[in-house]
């Protein structure tokens, strides 16, 4: 390609090269001259001098499940912080980690301690609004103790006369009866709800009817996009269209080794080669490298530590097979064919939702008792209807981020 441009230079007449020298300027000049680059700083600087930090009142208190390393939450975070900064550049934030210097460091915002409740008790009476989100912090799967955690920090925001705002969650998975009547009762007292996918939209409008504060979202991750400049898949020695990506988390040892099965069967049929990635890569790292054990010619993508990496490695990728959730978000934001392996509702809920699994023909959600030829026959329909797939994704991807985006002017008019 740069020998045919040099060529046709070389042969072109002046007429030709006039009017390209003309373009070329005007180009530069518009884009590159050093007032249009000096201004660019400028605007950056004014953003970075409009963040408030070490404020004596806050506008909002940030909960959710921060500090722990999950690239996901992480991307949540990072996008409800931007999109609120950008509607109000000096909002005052303050956000509940297990990890109070390095969220203060990555996010410039004022931070406490998750679980020293005097001083989150200290932040709640300075603070205007709770943000309670995103992400499944509403269940019991885990335990009952992050459920009542959850309840009381809700309950406190109220008792300390905060506004609070339940922003892109989920409900569930919910064990106990009664666990859903305390969840009921915390979400009836909330000033704004939004549930990311239609199983818990329908589940807390079911709740909670007398609340009419209650809408269908989508997660804030799908707002963020690949940039276009990373070839990640180059740099890993991948021929782009020619792998899949795993996306797993720990399960038992004979789940793993039917996902590992599966992958193989996946391989050796489409000429693909499988590779690993860890969202959240404490836990999932490990599980990462068992299963390629089990999976020869795989691949576990260690470098992949931020978001932008996973999105440009799903963009070039085949299809994925997720075991999270927001894996299978930012699948989407790629426009990546997908399916899911997990016993949790709320993938298949998802895949349901934004419309996969209708276009696939069939539940693009395998469980750990799915045995492997049954989650091969759920690739071979996601992967013969990927170019479908795709469509709809591009197609519906205006939408879905102009829900996500709504959710942030919601929020700035409980604190206004």
């Amino acid at each position: 390609v740069l020998a045919r441009d040099i060529c046709r230079l070389l042969t072109s007449d002046s007429a030709y090269l006039t009017a390209l020298g003309e373009y070329n300027r005007r180009f530069v000049l518009e884009n590159y001259s050093a007032s249009r680059m000096a201004d660019d700083h400028m605007a950056v600087y004014g953003r970075l001098a409009s963040v408030k930090t070490r404020c004596s009142e806050y506008d909002a208190l940030i909960c959710g499940y921060f500090g722990y390393g999950n690239m996901g939450d992480e991307a949540v975070l990072r996008g409800l912080i931007r999109g609120l900064r950008e509607r109000k550049p000096d909002i005052r934030l303050c956000v509940m980690t297990a990890s109070p210097g390095k969220t203060a460091r990555a996010f410039c915002v004022d931070t406490v301690y998750r679980f020293d409740m005097a001083r989150v008790r200290a932040a709640m009476k300075k603070s205007r609004l709770l943000i309670f989100g995103g992400g499944n912090l509403l269940q019991d799967s885990t335990s009952n103790a992050s459920l009542r955690y959850y309840l009381y920090i809700l309950r406190s925001a109220k008792s300390c006369g905060m506004k609070t705002a339940v922003y892109s969650n989920g409900i569930g998975p919910v064990l106990e009866a009664a666990n859903l009547e305390r969840i009921a009762a915390a979400l009836s007292a909330c000033d704004s709800v939004s549930m990311r996918e239609n199983r818990s939209f329908e589940l807390a409008k079911s709740l909670c009817p007398q609340n009419k504060n209650i809408r269908l979202t989508f997660d804030p991750v799908l707002l963020r996009e690949s940039d276009g400049k990373n070839d990640i898949a180059g740099t890993l020695g991948l021929e782009k269209g020619k792998y899949f990506v795993i996306s797993p988390r720990e399960i038992d040892r004979f789940s793993m080794k039917k996902l590992a099965d599966a992958a193989n069967l996946i391989a050796k049929k489409y000429g693909l080669r499988p590779v690993l990635i860890a969202m959240q890569r404490g836990e999932d790292l490990p599980v990462c490298r068992a299963l390629a054990g089990d999976i020869p010619g795989s691949f576990v993508a260690t470098e992949n530590t931020d978001l932008q990496c996973v999105l440009a490695l799903l963009a070039d990728a085949a299809f994925l097979i997720s075991s999270r959730l927001h894996t299978l978000i930012c699948a989407t934001s790629a426009v990546c064919p997908m399916m899911a392996y997990s016993e949790d509702v709320k993938l298949r809920s998802y895949l349901e939702y934004s419309g996969i699994a209708e276009i696939a023909g069939i539940s693009p959600s395998a469980d750990i008792k799915s045995t492997p030829q049954e989650i091969g026959n759920i690739a071979d329909a996601v992967i013969s209807r990927g170019t479908e797939i795709k469509a709809h994704i591009r197609a519906s991807l205006p939408t879905w981020r102009a829900l996500a985006e709504y959710e942030f002017s919601e929020i700035i008019k409980l604190i206004q």
